[in-house]
C-alpha cells in the first residue's frame, strides 16, 4: 500500500481535498436553475425591503433588527450584497450558497487532517491515512443529502455562512493550542475569537463553539487538565451570553419562541431528535423540509430513543480510557445539536435537516478517521479507498436527486405531502398554485386544511388566514359568492384581520355592492387608520357608487401618504388645464 495514490509530495495528495470541494460544487450546480420558494425566501429576500439598499442605514438596521424571528445581521448583509449584484435573480443567491458550501467542504477536510495528525503518534508514517481521513470526511460532508436543505435553500444562507466561520474558528484554535505550533499563538487565539463572533452574527446556533473547543482540549489536544483552558474560554462564553440575549429578544419579538409545551414533553422530543438525526445520517432517504412534532411524544419511539442514547453513552464511558475519540465525537454531537433539539422550542418542527450542518462534522471526521486508521493497519488500502469513493458516489447521486425538490414551491411542498400531510405544506403549495394562476388547485389545497387541518393542531395555524387566502383564490377563479363567504368566515374567526376585511370590501365592490364594500373598508380603517391602500380602495368604492366628493377625500388622503396609485388616479382625474 505504501505509495498507493497518496505519496507525501505527490500532486494528487495535495489536490485530493480541493478536488473534493470542486466535485461538491459541480454536484450542486443544478441548484442554479432553482427559484425562490415560499418557505421563508419571501421574508428574507424577495419581499424584504431591508436588503434593497446597501448603505450605512442598512448596516445599522441589520445590527438592530430581527428578521423572521432571528438575529443574524451578517447573513442579511450577505443578502444585500447579492441583491446589489444580482437583483432578484435567484441564481446568484444559489451560487453564493454553493460556493460557501464548497469552501466549507475543503475546510472540513483540512480540519480532519489536522486532528488526525494530532492524534497520531507516528507523524511521518501517518501522512497517507491523514489525507485519507480528510478526503473521506470532506466527501461525506460535501455530498451528504442531509445538507441539501442548507445549500439549495436560499433562506439557509445562515447555515453555510455560519459554518464557514465556525470551522475557521476551530482551525485557528487548533493552531493556537498545538504546543508544536506556538509561534504567533496569541494572534491565532484572537483570530479564533473574532471568527467565532462572525459565526454568531451569521447564525446563533454557533453558540456551541466554546464547548467544542473544550472538547478539542480533551481530545486530541490533551490539554484539558490546566485551568488555563477554562479561563481562555471566558471571552468566548461572554460572546455566547450576548448571542443568547439577542436570540431570545429576536425570537420573542418575532413570536417564534414557544413556551406552552411542558418541559417533560420538550425533553422527550429532544431525545427522539438526537436518534432521528443519527438515523438520517446513516440512511438519508425520504428527506423532507418539515418534520412535525409527534402528537404523543412518550410512545415506543421515545423508549427506543432513550435506549439508543443510553447504549451509546455507556459505550463511550467504557472506552474513554482507551479510545477518547468516541467520547469526544459523542460530546460534540450532543453539544452542537443542543440549541435546536427543542428544549428551547422555536417553531413547531421536531427536527430539520438543516440543523445537522455543523453537528455532522464530528461524526464524519470520525468515519474518516476509521478509514485512515484501517488503511494504516491493513494491506487492503486500495479496497478502503474504493469503498470510500463508492460511498461518495452513492451520496452524490442522492444529493443530486434531492436538489430537484427545492427547484420551486410546488415541488417542495408536494415532496412534503408525499410523506407528511401537514397544513404548512398544503398552505405553502396552495399559495404557490395561486401565484402560478392555478386557482382551482389552490382552492383544493386550502380546503384540505380547512376541512381536516391534517397533521397539526389547529392552534398551530391561523385558520382565519387560510379562509382569507382561499377567498382570494375563489375570487380569481370567478366565484365571488364563495370568496365573500370565505372572507366573512375569516372575519368571524378574527375580527381584527385587516387583510380579510380589505379583500371582502374589494369583492363586494366587484359584485356591485358598494355600500357593503365601504362598510368593510371602514371597519378595516378603524383598526389601521393609516393604511393608504385601504383608503384608496375605499375611495374607489365611493367613486363606483357615484359619491365623487367622498371618493376624492379618501384618495387624497392616500396620495398624501405617498401611495403611487392614488397619485396617478388624482392626476388622471384632474381637469385639463389644472
Amino acid at each position: 500500500m505504501n505509495g498507493f495514490i497518496f505519496k507525501k509530495k505527490s500532486p494528487i495528495s495535495r489536490l485530493a481535498i480541493p478536488l473534493t470541494a470542486a466535485i461538491t460544487f459541480l454536484v450542486y450546480l443544478r441548484s442554479l436553475w432553482s427559484g425562490f420558494v415560499n418557505y421563508d425566501d419571501l421574508g428574507y429576500v424577495v419581499e424584504n425591503p431591508m436588503i434593497k439598499a446597501l448603505n450605512r442605514d442598512f448596516i445599522v438596521r441589520a445590527f438592530t433588527s430581527e428578521v423572521m424571528g432571528n438575529y443574524h445581521p451578517l447573513t442579511m448583509i450577505s443578502y444585500a450584497v447579492d441583491f446589489r449584484i444580482w437583483g432578484l435573480n435567484p441564481a446568484g443567491y444559489h451560487l453564493t450558497n454553493i460556493l460557501l458550501h464548497a469552501v466549507n467542504t475543503f475546510l472540513v477536510g483540512a480540519l480532519a487532517v489536522k486532528l488526525y495528525n494530532l492524534a497520531s503518534l507516528e507523524k511521518e508514517r501517518d501522512f497517507y491515512p491523514g489525507i485519507l481521513t480528510g478526503l473521506a470526511a470532506a466527501l461525506l460532508f460535501g455530498l451528504h443529502p442531509l445538507h441539501v436543505e442548507s445549500v439549495a435553500w436560499v433562506s439557509e444562507r445562515k447555515d453555510v455562512l455560519s459554518g464557514f466561520f465556525f470551522i475557521l474558528s476551530a482551525l485557528a484554535y487548533v493552531r493556537y493550542a498545538n504546543p508544536e505550533w506556538r509561534r504567533g499563538s496569541g494572534l491565532y487565539y484572537a483570530l479564533s475569537l473574532v471568527l467565532f463572533a462572525l459565526a454568531l452574527l451569521s447564525k446563533s446556533m454557533a453558540v456551541s463553539l466554546p464547548f467544542v473547543l473544550l472538547i478539542l482540549d480533551f481530545y486530541p489536544l490533551a490539554r484539558l487538565g490546566s485551568w488555563r483552558t477554562v479561563y481562555e474560554k471566558l471571552p468566548f462564553f461572554t460572546l455566547c451570553a450576548a448571542s443568547a440575549v439577542s436570540t431570545i429578544w429576536a425570537q420573542t419579538k418575532g413570536r417564534a419562541l414557544l413556551t406552552h409545551y411542558p418541559l417533560s414533553e420538550r425533553l422527550a422530543v429532544a431525545a427522539r431528535s438526537y436518534v432521528f438525526y443519527i438515523y438520517k445520517m446513516v440512511l438519508p432517504v425520504n428527506l423532507i423540509p418539515y418534520y412535525p412534532r409527534p402528537r404523543h411524544p412518550f410512545d415506543y419511539v421515545f423508549l427506543l430513543s432513550i435506549s439508543v442514547l443510553s447504549a451509546i453513552t455507556l459505550w463511550c464511558l467504557a472506552t474513554v480510557r482507551r479510545k477518547k475519540i468516541y467520547t469526544a465525537v459523542w460530546l460534540y454531537y450532543i453539544v452542537t445539536l443542543l440549541p435546536v433539539v427543542g428544549i428551547v422550542q422555536a417553531g413547531y418542527q421536531m427536527a430539520a435537516n438543516r440543523y445537522m450542518y455543523i453537528p455532522s462534522i464530528g461524526p464524519f471526521i470520525l468515519i474518516g478517521s476509521v478509514c485512515g486508521y484501517l488503511s494504516s493497519r491493513f494491506t487492503e488500502g486500495r479496497a478502503i479507498v474504493m469503498l470510500t469513493l463508492a460511498s461518495a458516489i452513492a451520496l452524490g447521486i442522492l444529493t443530486f436527486r434531492q436538489e430537484r425538490f427545492w427547484k420551486d414551491s410546488v415541488a417542495l411542498w408536494t415532496r412534503e405531502l408525499k410523506y407528511k400531510p401537514v397544513t404548512i405544506a398544503y398552505t405553502g403549495r396552495g399559495y404557490a398554485y395561486y401565484q402560478e394562476g392555478r386557482f382551482d388547485d389552490a382552492v383544493r389545497d386550502y380546503t384540505a386544511v380547512i376541512e381536516g387541518t391534517r397533521g397539526m393542531a389547529r392552534d398551530e395555524i391561523e385558520l382565519d388566514e387560510v379562509y382569507n387566502k382561499r377567498g382570494l383564490a375563489f375570487e380569481k377563479a370567478g366565484d365571488l359568492d364563495s370568496a365573500i363567504a370565505d372572507f366573512n368566515k375569516a372575519v368571524r374567526l378574527n375580527p381584527g384581520n385587516v387583510r380579510a376585511l380589505n379583500n371582502m370590501g374589494n369583492a363586494y365592490k366587484k359584485a356591485g355592492s358598494f355600500d357593503l364594500a365601504v362598510s368593510d373598508f371602514n371597519a378595516a380603517l378603524a383598526i389601521e387608520p393609516g393604511n393608504a391602500a385601504i383608503l384608496f380602495n375605499r375611495g374607489l368604492a365611493y367613486d363606483a357608487a357615484g359619491d365623487e366628493a367622498a371618493a376624492l377625500e379618501s384618495i387624497r388622503k392616500a396620495a398624501a401618504m405617498g401611495l403611487p396609485a392614488a397619485k396617478e388616479f388624482l392626476k388622471k382625474a384632474a381637469p385639463s388645464g389644472d
